[in-house]
């Protein structure tokens, strides 16, 4: 492939919260609204949420909502999504740094469920963070680029979905059994 990709960089920069403000505990909730937001449809390395072109308008039409909202109690935060077009040798190596944080969050859960009794909470996350990992091969289409390291990717992700499987107890309801 040639030319050049486009993606989103969001940037969050929150009005300082302090202990006397009135609005403390509404702008922490937005603060963690947002950053819950992020964190479940950008890929976040550093402080920097790189965000996939098919979700551009849902974090747009959330953070404009917000912002509105600050700006009607008199903050001014600065929420933004920066649409970045990168040559092709740029987006490659910002994918390859993508794949490699993935491979080492999958394989620190591995590390983490190994030799230790890990809670629901725990077992939830990792769900969650094989499912992201499924989504973002996806939507940066890694099979494509890298497919040697996503099938080790993959590989790994059903290592940790079968450990989970095997460690969350399957929660069924009660069933009713009625003669007709």
């Amino acid at each position: 492939m040639t030319g050049r990709e486009t993606l989103g960089f969001v940037l969050l920069e929150f009005p300082e919260e302090s202990d006397g403000d009135a609005n403390l505990s509404l702008l922490q909730n937005w603060r963690d609204k947002i950053q819950d937001i992020c964190n479940e449809y950008c890929f976040k390395v550093g402080t920097l949420y790189i965000l996939p072109r098919p979700y551009f308008p849902l974090i747009h039409d959330f953070l404009m909502k917000v912002k509105d909202d600050y700006h009607d109690r008199g903050y001014n935060p600065l929420f933004k999504i920066l649409s970045v077009s990168l040559s092709w040798e740029e987006y490659k190596d910002l994918l390859r740094l993508i794949l490699g944080r993935l491979r080492w969050r999958l394989e620190e859960w591995l590390k983490a469920l190994e030799g230790k009794e890990v809670d629901e909470r725990s077992l939830s996350d990792i769900y969650k963070e094989t499912v992201k990992a499924k989504e973002l091969i996806l939507i940066f289409r890694l099979e494509r680029i890298f497919p040697g390291e996503v099938v080790k990717l993959q590989d790994l992700i059903g290592i940790l979905n079968e450990r989970v499987s095997d460690l969350a107890p399957l929660q069924f309801s009660e069933v009713e059994v009625r003669e007709i």
